[in-house]
């Protein structure tokens, strides 16, 4: 299963109560296309839908172009040089996909990429961005690091992002990779005026959001409790990677995570 799959990204998004573009005639572009893994296969599928491909590198650049004209797909454009050039050649997109290069480029790098998934995004579009999530080793297993609960505190707990972002601001990134902590994402987010939607591969991290430590966090809609709810699933699920969904931050998202199964069953 391909995590950047529109359909795919469009049936999460209704279990979120989010109306998507459809897919059938949909826009859609990637960032740092490759020779077209990704993107071919979904134009042989989505004959009436344009797909656009922008690449650096223009090897990369000249094989998808030779590769969709061999299976003679026609509504696929391949384009090479900086992405920074989409913005003003290309128009917005109904989706967006970036697959791991969030996590690629320098850490000062990171709020152009974000800058410029904003600005190529359709008032309504969707984004799907795959990057290596922060290695979960370096976050304490123990239970007396985990989120508490309501019921343990008395209140809605408060979220230990300091910690958090202390360890990160600290660690080194020896393999060229430079994995983020979703409470990074997230904060990157905020200075676009995005927002996470939830996670493409829904199924694998329902019970984890439902989990009795952070159960009383799968219905709150506050930044604090959904950062806290996503590091946790994290931990949890030892991830490694994620295939987060982000949508411009005037949408409505459904935050009440105990309905999505009843949500996504409609």
């Amino acid at each position: 299963m391909s995590y950047l799959d529109p359909l795919l990204l469009s049936n999460v998004a209704r279990a979120y109560g989010v109306r998507p573009p459809p897919v059938d005639r949909a826009r859609i572009i990637e960032l740092g296309c490759g020779r077209g893994q990704a993107l071919l296969p979904l134009a042989m599928r989505l004959p009436h839908a344009l797909f656009v491909g922008i690449d650096a590198s223009s090897t990369n650049a000249r094989a998808m172009t030779e590769r969709a004209r061999t299976l003679e797909l026609h509504n696929v454009v391949c384009m090479h040089g900086d992405w920074s050039m989409a913005v003003t050649t290309l128009g917005t997109y109904d989706y967006v996909l970036c697959n791991d290069h969030l996590s690629s480029v320098s850490i000062a790098s990171r709020p152009m990429l974000l800058a410029l998934c904003k600005a190529l995004l359709a008032p309504s579009g969707i984004a799907c961005f795959s990057y290596a999530v922060d290695p979960t080793w370096q976050v304490c297993r123990s239970r007396s690091h985990r989120p508490a609960t309501g019921r343990q505190r008395g209140r809605t707990p408060n979220t230990p992002l300091p910690g958090i972002l202390g360890r990160a601001n600290q660690r080194g990134a020896p393999t060229g990779r430079y994995p983020l902590l979703f409470a990074e994402f997230a904060a990157l987010l905020d200075m676009h005026a995005l927002q996470f939607v939830g996670e493409a591969s829904m199924e694998a991290t329902l019970a984890t959001y439902l989990a009795p430590e952070v159960r009383y966090l799968a219905r709150s809609g506050r930044t604090e409790d959904i950062i806290a709810r996503e590091q946790y699933a994290d931990i949890e699920l030892g991830r490694r990677v994620r295939h987060s969904l982000i949508m411009h931050q005037h949408h409505h998202v459904e935050r009440d995570l105990t309905r999505l199964p009843v949500r996504a069953a409609a």
